[in-house]
C-alpha cells in the first residue's frame, strides 16, 4: 500500500520539480502542525555543529548518512517513522535533508507529529536531531535508520521480537 502511494507522490514531485521542504511544508500545513521553517542562512550553523559532532569528515560530503561516525548504529527499518513516537516521545526536533537535495530545515515542536508528516509525504532521505544536538537520526534511500549520539532505546524500539 505504501509503495504505490510513495511512487505516485514521488512522480508528482518530479513532474513539478518540488523540493523536499515544499513537500513537507504542504503536508505540515494540511495537517495543521506547529513548526518553524529554518532558512539556508540559519541552517549553515546547524550543519557545522552536526558535522563536528556526528561526521567523520570536517566538511559536508554527499550523502551525509554515508559519512557518519563509525560508532553509529544502523538498523534496516522500512517506514522507520512508524515507531518514532516510541523512539522520540514528544520532544522538539529539527528535520533536515542533504544539502544537495534541499537547504531548508524545520523545527517541529512535537516529534509525535513526525509519523503523520512522513505517512503523508513522499519518501525521502531525511535527518533528525534535537535543538541541543544530543543525537542524529538519518533515514536513507536504502531503508536504513542510522543513529549517532544519545539514542539508548533504538535497538529495543526496532527489535523484531
Amino acid at each position: 500500500m505504501y509503495q504505490l502511494a510513495d511512487l505516485i507522490k514521488k512522480i508528482k514531485a518530479m513532474l513539478f520539480n518540488k523540493m523536499h521542504h515544499e513537500e513537507i511544508l504542504e503536508t505540515i500545513t494540511e495537517l495543521k502542525i506547529n513548526y518553524t521553517l529554518i532558512d539556508k542562512g540559519s541552517s549553515d550553523g546547524i550543519y557545522k555543529i552536526i558535522l563536528n559532532k556526528f561526521s567523520n569528515r570536517d566538511q559536508y560530503y554527499f550523502p551525509l548518512w554515508d559519512h557518519l561516525m563509525e560508532n553509529s548504529i544502523s538498523i534496516k527499518a522500512e517506514y522507520a517513522w512508524d515507531r518514532f513516537n516510541k523512539l522520540l516521545g514528544n520532544r522538539e526536533v529539527i528535520l533536515f535533508f542533504d544539502l544537495e537535495d534541499d537547504p531548508y530545515m524545520f523545527k517541529i515542536n512535537d516529534s509525535a507529529n513526525l509519523v503523520s508528516i512522513f505517512e503523508n509525504s513522499y519518501r525521502m532521505v531525511f535527518y533528525l536531531t534535537n535543538p541541543t544536538y544530543d543525537f542524529l537520526l538519518a533515514y536513507n534511500d536504502h531503508d536504513y535508520l542510522i543513529a549517532c549520539g544519545e539514542m539508548p532505546n533504538l535497538k529495543s524500539v526496532y527489535s523484531t521480537s
